[in-house]
């Protein structure tokens, strides 16, 4: 794998897990804890947060 490829996948799951924290603090804000907690889960479930291969 290109270098290039680690450091575009490395900057998309950052800019994932920023976007998961903005996320979760709206909600957290409106709808409380409980439905923040099942988003994130969500994302988990869907690959929003990728484990190292």
């Amino acid at each position: 794998m290109a270098v290039g490829a680690d450091q575009n996948e490395a900057q998309g799951n950052a800019e994932t897990t920023s976007n998961a924290r903005v996320i979760q603090a709206k909600l957290r804000s409106v709808s409380g804890r409980a439905l923040a907690k099942r988003l994130y889960a969500g994302l988990r479930v869907n690959g929003g947060i990728p484990a190292p291969v």
